[in-house]
C-alpha cells in the first residue's frame, strides 16, 4: 500500500529501515537510562533508611536491656522491703499483729469459702504454729 504512494517496490515480509526506528531507538534510550538512575537512587535511598533504622533498633534493644536489668534490681525482695521502710515508714509486724487467714473446705469437700476462721474463733498466732 505505502510502496504505491512512495512509488517504489518494496519485497514482501521486509519493512523498510529507516527514520522510524531511528527515533524509537533514539527516544528509548534516554528513557532507559532515566530508569536506570531512577531505580539506583530508590536503592541508596533505603539502603540509607535501612542504616539508620537498624541503628535505631540497636538503641532500642539497648534500652530494653537496660531497662529490664533495673525492674529486676527494683523488683528484689530485698529492695523492695528497703524502699518500704526508707521511703515509706513501712515496719515489720510484729508476731501478735499478724492474723492467719485459714480457708475450710465448703460443703462438697472441695476448697474454697465453706467458713473462714479468723482471729476471733482461731486465737492470735504464736511463732511456730499454724492453723
Amino acid at each position: 500500500m505505502f510502496s504505491a504512494l512512495l512509488g517504489r517496490r518494496v519485497p514482501t515480509g521486509r519493512r523498510p529501515a529507516g527514520i522510524p526506528r531511528a527515533v524509537l531507538a533514539w527516544a528509548l534510550v534516554p528513557v532507559l537510562v532515566l530508569l536506570v538512575v531512577w531505580q539506583q537512587a530508590s536503592v541508596d535511598r533505603l539502603s540509607v533508611r535501612l542504616e539508620k533504622e537498624k541503628n535505631r533498633t540497636r538503641q532500642l534493644e539497648s534500652q530494653v536491656n537496660a531497662l529490664s536489668l533495673e525492674a529486676s534490681r527494683l523488683s528484689s525482695l530485698g529492695q523492695v522491703e528497703s524502699r518500704a521502710t526508707r521511703e515509706l515508714g513501712m515496719v515489720r509486724p510484729s508476731t501478735d499483729q499478724v492474723v492467719d487467714l485459714v480457708f475450710t473446705p465448703d460443703h462438697g469437700g472441695r476448697p474454697g469459702f465453706g467458713s473462714l476462721v479468723t482471729e476471733a474463733n482461731a486465737g492470735t498466732r504464736t511463732p511456730g504454729t499454724s492453723h
